[in-house]
């Protein structure tokens, strides 16, 4: 017989995503939910998403002391990444 020795598994994070049941995916059992804490988050509309990146942004620029030419493209940037982030989505 194979000898089943006990494992400790020490300091170790798990973070998971999953999406609604359906197709070819399967509802999760309470004894496998019970190991996590469950999150749900809305979608944001793209005015809420751009208000919070360009606070954070500006926050950014402001700590780091960057230069004015390039805070000003901080606009810019964030318009960049969410319309980069909307096709990838879409």
């Amino acid at each position: 017989l194979v000898e089943k020795d006990f494992h400790e598994i020490v300091d170790t994070q798990l973070i998971a995503a999953m999406c609604p049941p359906g197709g070819s995916r399967n509802h999760i059992t309470p004894r496998m939910l019970r190991h996590f804490v469950v999150l749900c988050v809305s979608s944001f509309d793209g005015e809420t998403m751009t208000g919070i990146f360009n606070t954070i942004l500006s926050w950014h620029m402001a700590a780091k002391a960057m230069s004015d030419e390039v805070a000003r493209l901080s606009g810019k940037l964030v318009d960049a990444t969410l319309e980069i982030y909307r096709l990838a989505i879409g």
